[in-house]
């Protein structure tokens, strides 16, 4: 009995492990592997200066909704600080003036 369960236990990860490697395999032939294929030569391409500078540039930047996206962050960012700084002055104008007065 005790042998079944060892067994049974044995076969219960075997078959895990069986079904990890399946799928690793699986997307390796599926989708890395023609990924690798395409990108590959273009890099050795750029990297031996077979192209331009602008190609590798190309081939290594961002999509340009990323960069449209960051774009307008930045701007966004860009005037959350300075309506800060507004809020600190104001504060530090009026709201002073209200402490001495109160004083």
């Amino acid at each position: 009995v005790d042998e079944q369960i060892e067994i049974f236990a044995y076969w219960k990860l075997l078959k895990k492990r069986l079904v990890d490697y399946v799928i690793l395999s699986t997307h390796s032939e599926l989708a890395m592997k023609p990924l690798q294929q395409e990108l590959k030569p273009m890099l050795l391409d750029c990297i031996f200066c077979r192209h331009n500078d602008e190609d590798l540039i190309k081939l290594m930047s961002p999509e340009e909704g990323v960069l449209k996206r960051r774009v307008s962050l930045e701007e966004r960012l860009s005037k959350l600080r300075e309506a800060m700084k507004e809020i600190e002055n104001f504060r530090s104008q009026y709201i002073g003036d209200i402490v001495d007065i109160e004083n």
